[in-house]
């Protein structure tokens, strides 16, 4: 008997298998150090995800995004490579609202309840925005963060590590320069991810939490002065050119402002054995 293919096919997210590191952080400092260069022995042989796709539409995005992973007993650890001719970052102050510039996002729900998931957003500078959603913005969820409330906000402080770098010679913000990547390397604190999750479980063998990553882009232009300038130019909105952003995600979603869409399917997987 031949089986039809399963209708719900197109919309089931990534998967990816995390394989524990094989070196041991303690609770307040990751094992290894978080500066962007993701060409080290930590990372070898760790596999890259799938190329990123647009979050709602089958426009092909123009620059490949792509992430890997590992933990260990106190930090997830994640790695992103963005291809970008054009290297550009204007946000240099903490908890900013980050994807107004091109952007790295992360996203973790680690009980599975599309509720008090984490966020963690980065620019090419390095500046960074991390919030807790009590639900979806979709469901009438709101921010929990210190941009929002500086004294008794969500964050990730004094634990979170992260850093970006960028190819060649670490050249942001020049036109003169044709850039081919950037890379941003972030160690994501446990007992942070699972702050208000009751039903949460520790990262362990053959566990599994949901997780998915986005890139915001947004089109530039050389001004007159010989600098980068934010120029709107959607390459996937219904009319290209569009003045806004396009969105790039590991597993689509088919809305914006939907990561965590398909309820009670899981995409990461922990493995209590090191890849090496």
């Amino acid at each position: 008997m031949l089986l039809s293919p399963s209708p719900y096919a197109a919309i089931y997210p990534q998967q990816y298998i995390a394989y524990r590191s094989d070196v041991t952080s303690t609770a307040e400092e990751p094992a290894i150090t978080i500066d962007g260069n993701l060409d080290k022995p930590f990372w070898n042989d760790i596999p890259w995800t799938e190329d990123f796709v647009d979050i709602s539409t089958n426009t092909p995005p123009s620059q490949r995004t792509m992430v890997k992973m590992r933990w260990d007993d106190h930090f997830l650890f994640v790695g992103a490579r963005m291809e970008e001719t054009d290297v550009w970052a204007t946000l240099t102050e903490e908890n900013s609202v980050i994807f107004q510039d091109n952007d790295f996002e992360i996203f973790v729900d680690c009980d599975g309840s599309n509720h008090n998931y984490k966020e963690f957003e980065i620019n090419a500078l390095g500046t960074t925005w991390t919030l807790l959603l009590d639900k979806p913005y979709d469901d009438g969820g709101g921010e929990n963060s210190k941009r929002v409330d500086p004294v008794n906000g969500y964050d990730m402080s004094p634990f979170i590590r992260s850093a970006t770098k960028v190819y060649p010679n670490d050249a942001i913000n020049r036109p003169d320069v044709r850039n081919t990547h950037w890379t941003a390397e972030v160690a994501l604190p446990i007992s942070k991810l699972m702050e208000r999750n009751e039903l949460a479980k520790r990262p362990s063998d053959g566990h599994q939490w949901r997780i998915n990553f986005s890139r915001v882009q947004w089109g530039v232009k050389v001004n007159e002065k010989g600098e980068y300038e934010k120029k709107p130019c959607c390459q996937s909105c219904a009319v290209p050119g569009t003045a806004a952003e396009d969105n790039w995600t590991w597993s689509p979603q088919g809305k914006v402002q939907c990561i965590f869409l398909n309820d009670g399917v899981f995409a990461i997987q922990f493995v209590d054995k090191s890849k090496k």
